[in-house]
This record gives C-alpha cells, structure tokens and sequence, in this order.
C-alpha cells in the first residue's frame, strides 16, 4: 500500500552531493537500519546488516540507551506480533527515538529518500486477508434491519451496551455498527485478527518523530476488560512526537480509529487520514482531547465518522476535510484558530463541515457542499462565539426529517457575539434559511450574500436571518439579495455582485471549481467599509486584503495583475507595474504605488509582478 495522497510525499530524492551539505549522524545520533529484505547479520549496524524485523530494532533503540537515535526503515511490510498473531503487540516507540520510512536500502542520507517510491507500512494485518468490505455473517451488521438480529448473543451484547432497548425492538443504524463494535466474528470475519493498536507512544516528549510511514490495519474493537477501544492506528498516551509525511489508513476503533491521543501536544504536518472509521459513526477517527496539538497540512478524506475532535487552543492550518461521513472538525470547546483550510461534502447531524462548542477563529476557509440532516450545513457554532474572516460558503445544505430538521444551509450560531468579515455566501439552501442564522448577537461587514435558498419565499431572509428576540444584527457595506433595509446599517444593497463564474467550468455550485471572485464589472469592488478590522492581511487567493485604497465584498479582493486600475489586464500594466519596482529586490510601495503589492509584503517584486503574468500570460 503506497502513500495515497501527495501531501505524504514531501520527502523526495535528491542530488546525492546535497548528502555530502549535511551532518552526519554523531555518535549521540545513533542510525538503526531495518530491512525486511536484509540477509547480513541481523545487528541493525548498515543496511546490509540491517534488523529484518522493526521490534528488534526498537528492542536495540530501548536496551543499549544511546538515543537520541533514528531508525531508518526500508520499503516493506511491518506487522508488530512476530509471527504469533498476538493481538496486543504494537510497535512501542520510546523518547528520544525518531522513525524514518521511505527508504530503498541504499541511502547514506535521509534526503534521498523517496516515500512514493519506496512504501513503508506498518500495517495491524497481522494474516494479511484484510478485506475491508467483507460479507457479513449475519444481519445485525446491516442497518435497517427488522426487530432485533438473527444472532441472539450479538443481540444481547448491543443491547446491553444501549441506554435504551431500542435495538431489541427495531434494529436502525445504530443498532449495526454497535454489532460491527462488539461481534466482530459476524460482522468484520477478515479483521477480527488484526492489532489493537498498531502503534503505542507513552510518556516521549516533541523530540520524538514518526516520519514517512503508512499506518494500516488497526482494529481497536474492544477485549473482555475493555482495554484497547481506541486509537487503531496511534495510541498516544501523555507524549508530544512530531508525525510528519504519514498515511493513516483503514484503521478502526470505538474512538479515534486512526489516532487517539490523550495529554501532551503532538504535532501532525503532511499527513493523510483516509479510510479510517469509527464504531457508531458518531465519534472522531482523529481523537484529540485533552490536549492540543497542531494540525498543518493535513487532509481528512473519506472517513467513516468525524475526521478530527479536538478541545483546546490550536493552529489548523491548511488542512482538507473531505468526504467523511460525519463532520468534518469538530472543535468541541476551546478557541482554535483554523486557517486556509478547506471544507467539503461532508455529512452530519449538525456541522456538516465543521461544528463548535467554543470560541473559534476561522480564517481564509473554504466550505463546499457540506450537509447536515439537524442544522448548520457548513458549519454549526453552539459555543461562546465564533469570527469568520475571508470565508467561503458554497453549495452547503441542511435538510433532515421532522420539525427542527433542516435548519441553516451555510452558518447556524447559537450563542455568544458572531463576527462575519469580508466573507461569501452564495448558493446555500435548506429548508429553513439558506444561509447564515444567529441566535446571539451578529456584525457583518463587507460581505457578500446570494443565492441562497429556502422554502419560506422571504429572498432577504433566506440570505441572512437573526432571532430578533433574543438577538441582535449589525450590517454594514454588505451585499444581500433581496436587500429591503429593515436590517439598517450603513453601505449595504441589494445589487448583484456579478460573481466571475459561480458554478465553475463543471456547472455544479457548491464544489471546488467554484469561480466566486468578482467581475471587472462588479458593484462590490471598492464597496467594503473605508477602514476595515483585519483578521488576516491576505483575501482567499492569498492576494493583499486590499488593493487600491478600500476593501472589496466577498472573501476575494479583486485587482490581480491589474497594475494600471482599470479593472483590465493588459500590456498596459507592464509599464504601470515597471514605474514602482526595481527588479529583483523590488521597493518599497508608497503613495500610487502601495496598489501594487500583491503579496501583502510591503515590497514591490517580481513576486507581483507574478499576477500579471499568471493573468496576461499564455
């Protein structure tokens, strides 16, 4: 099983003589080489001699006590029982060890290696028969069946572990993946055998490094005394390791499939989470409370349950949650800050893309065709608060059965101050408003919203809508359609932004292709408030927040490559963008020059000049 996503492949061969720049490890820095294919002496001193099997080199790394020391681990398949199919046998990586994959077996430096190339897996498959879509035994792993199961003991063991009867008398969703939980002989036949966890890291501190490795085949379904539910893939236990370049894959648990991690503050960067799942469907395959990690550059994808539970104070930032079939983050409490991070086609109760218990900062996100059955398609805050700056809702739906189902297709907050900055709503729908509802008290300025949708027939309200009991709306410079004024405030209209192309070149709205940036005819370029707060320096395409003089609508600021002002990119702008910049350092913008600073870095380059030619360009 190769990495599935390039963001795992950030480690890639290079010259050699780039080798000969870096040190070499010291005596302090102790190399232990694995290979499954090694013949020498099996003493993990070369590669030719290296350890065939990764515990012994974690035995080496534990028993001589030389570390820091790395172990360099070849392309191949690692399972940690040894050949005897114990269960409870997981790779236990100490402090101070770091773990290196991707190696072919040759390498003298760790810059040449090539993880696309040269897979290396630690995989729970202790049989190697994993089928992950195997016939069921019996009909208490199918959803929806009749009353009650076929197998009166799976039966009474889902049974006993509800609060209520409720699967002996109708057997629902559920009332399944409880069975898949507790009767893995019925239910998951090929998978029953496979490790607990597959990795374990208790008590190491951030000098500790998983790096390059794929992760697979954890099932952390419970034993007698209940002691592995968890974390399929990674048990983390008060440690902080650095987990880069790594693929967590078809892991399962009753909470955090994938990852489970308690106390301490890991850090997870260029990693994938893909095909992992969660008993119940209702808990996290990343399960990170009680602590608070960093997530940077990560991905969520396809995910059977929530992608990543989190309940503190961190930074996620450019990450992607995509497809899992319960929301996508939930920020159960805490104030994280979330940052360039992508939204989409998630599905959930509530939040389909992201839900809140807290007082979070999202800065520069993006929600696609995200759905909820309850409220808050895109995203759900039920905490103290929330601020929205530079976001993108498009597409995002809320839809379910019975009274209180179906609410608020982009935005549902419940309580505490909403802040809404420089942000884009269009084309969101539910049953009851389209698109941003607030139960607490709401600002908004310089925002754009259109074209959402629901069955009440009230266009302003199907656009914005507040509890005018309980709550209260500030709006300012912002566009809605339908716009009647009953909601006050100064610079707002009801004209349309004439967005570049809405729906994209594959004529859906809501997914990623989504052209929502303004025309060059646009009402909403230079509309924005004359002195607005800024969150963040940059708009959604990483563009200066503002260009010439006052901010724009909408989460982009129009004016790429357009050096001259004349809402066009021509040759024109060549000789505009000439008259302010000394390539290649570039000056320091002032007066009519501050215009074009593209990149927001206060020095005018050929870095911006880079808009012109991405426009104007072939």
């Amino acid at each position: 099983m190769a990495f599935l996503n390039d963001r795992c492949h950030a480690v890639r061969p290079v010259l050699v003589a780039a080798c000969l720049l870096l040190p070499r490890p010291s005596v302090a820095q102790r190399v232990i080489y694995v290979s499954a294919a090694a013949a020498g002496t099996n003493d993990g001193t070369s590669w030719s001699d290296a350890y065939v099997d990764l515990q012994d080199a974690l035995d080496d790394a534990r028993g001589r006590g030389e570390c820091p020391c790395e172990v360099w681990i070849a392309a191949g398949v690692y399972r940690p029982d040894r050949g005897t199919g114990d269960r409870e046998a997981s790779f236990e990586l100490a402090d101070l060890v770091d773990l290196y994959g991707g190696f072919a077996g040759w390498e003298s430096c760790r810059a040449e290696r090539d993880s696309r190339a040269n897979p290396t897996i630690l995989s729970g498959d202790l049989l190697g028969d994993d089928d992950l879509d195997p016939p069921v035994a019996s009909n208490c792993c199918v959803a929806y069946g009749g009353p009650g199961c076929d197998s009166a003991t799976c039966q009474a063991a889902v049974v006993a572990h509800m609060s209520r009867p409720t699967c002996a008398l109708g057997w629902q969703e559920g009332c399944s993946t409880l069975a898949e939980w507790l009767c893995c002989e019925e239910c998951r036949p090929t998978r029953c055998d496979n490790s607990y966890n597959v990795l374990r890291i208790r008590q190491a501190g951030a000098r500790t490094l998983i790096d390059g490795l794929t992760i697979t085949g954890g099932e952390a379904n419970p034993t007698d005394d209940q002691s592995y539910p968890t974390g399929g893939g990674l048990l983390s236990l008060d440690a902080s390791p650095r987990i880069q370049n790594a693929a967590f894959v078809a892991n399962a648990g009753k909470q955090g499939g994938a990852v489970y991690a308690r106390g301490g503050e890991p850090a997870f960067r260029d990693s994938v989470f893909q095909h992992n799942e969660c008993y119940g469907g209702d808990q996290c395959v990343v399960d990170a409370l009680g602590n608070e990690p960093d997530f940077t550059s990560c991905d969520f994808l396809d995910n059977r349950g929530c992608g990543l539970s989190t309940d503190g104070d961190q930074r996620i930032e450019g990450c992607r949650f995509i497809g899992n079939s319960g929301t996508g983050l939930d920020a159960w409490i805490g104030a994280p800050f979330v940052l360039d991070t992508v939204f989409a086609g998630n599905h959930s109760g509530w939040g389909g893309g992201m839900s809140s218990g807290g007082y979070p900062t999202l800065v520069n996100c993006r929600f696609y065709g995200n759905h909820a059955t309850l409220s808050g398609g895109g995203f759900y805050s039920g905490g103290f608060g929330a601020v929205l700056a530079n976001c993108l809702f498009s597409g995002n739906q809320a839809f379910g059965p019975g009274y209180s189902g179906g609410a608020c297709g982009a935005v549902s907050h419940r309580l505490g101050p909403l802040t809404v900055l420089s942000s884009t709503f269009v084309g969101n729908s539910a049953q009851v408003i389209g698109g941003l509802y607030s139960a607490g008290s709401v600002t908004v300025s310089n925002s754009v919203f259109w074209g959402n949708t629901d069955a009440r027939g009230d266009v302003q309200a199907a656009q914005l809508d507040y509890d005018d009991y309980f709550s209260s709306l500030t709006i300012n410079h912002s566009t809605v359609e339908g716009w009647d004024t009953t909601y006050g405030g100064v610079g707002n209209s009801g004209l349309d932004p004439l967005f570049a192309d809405p729906d994209g070149p594959d004529d859906i709205l809501g997914t990623e292709d989504d052209n929502l940036r303004l025309a060059p005819d646009s009402p909403a370029i230079n509309a924005g408030q004359p002195s607005p707060p800024l969150y963040y320096r940059k708009d959604l395409d990483n563009h200066a927040r503002i260009l010439y003089g006052r901010i724009d609508q909408g989460a982009y600021e129009f004016g790429i490559g357009d050096y001259s002002g004349d809402r066009a990119v021509t040759p024109a702008d060549f000789t505009a963008w000439s008259s302010c910049s000394t390539p290649p350092q570039g000056v320091t913008p002032t007066g009519t020059c501050t215009h074009l600073d593209f990149n927001a870095d206060s020095d005018v380059d050929l870095e911006d000049f880079a808009g012109f030619a991405r426009v104007f360009g072939p």
